[in-house]
């Protein structure tokens, strides 16, 4: 019987960062829905309006929203 020996995957790794990312996206959502009285969904949709306009990633536009306080522009991002 021979055992093989796969290499080590990033599958931990990857399942965390999209946890946190997962975390990030809803405080960020809980921001924009406490501030400007909107839904879930529509929270939803002004982050990836956002990531859409400044070419980052959906995570990325929640983080610097967590950070800074409001939604990065394209002059924030370049």
């Amino acid at each position: 019987m021979s055992l093989s020996t796969s290499p080590p995957t990033d599958e931990p790794r990857q399942l965390h960062e999209a946890i946190d990312s997962r975390d990030a996206i809803g405080q960020a959502k809980g921001i924009l829905m406490e501030r400007h009285r909107i839904t879930g969904p529509q929270a939803f949709i002004v982050l990836s309006i956002a990531s859409q306009h400044t070419h980052l990633k959906l995570w990325s536009v929640a983080d610097y929203l967590i950070n800074s306080g409001e939604l990065p522009d394209r002059d924030t991002t370049h």
